[in-house]
């Protein structure tokens, strides 16, 4: 039968290698995981960037639009 101190030293023994393995892996690849998070960040902060930029120049090209309108009826009468 296994004794309390056994299973203790079994689960350091097999606890503490896992550890530091998951924690190199978490270095190794968790840089390059927050790099994307961040790059993807980024990306989207760009588009709702470029998004407003489009609304704002729709609506330009509206108010062009009706000054050209209203110009041409100036010029008809």
């Amino acid at each position: 039968m296994i004794g309390p101190l056994e299973v203790v030293v079994a689960i350091v023994v097999v606890g503490g290698p896992t550890w530091v393995i998951s924690k190199f892996i978490d270095k190794a690849f968790g840089g390059k995981q927050k790099q994307a998070q961040m790059e993807a960040k980024l990306a989207h902060d760009r588009t709702c960037l470029l998004e407003a930029q489009l609304i704002d120049a729709h609506r330009q090209n509206e108010q062009l639009q009706q000054q050209l309108e209203w110009h041409t009826k100036m010029l008809e009468s």
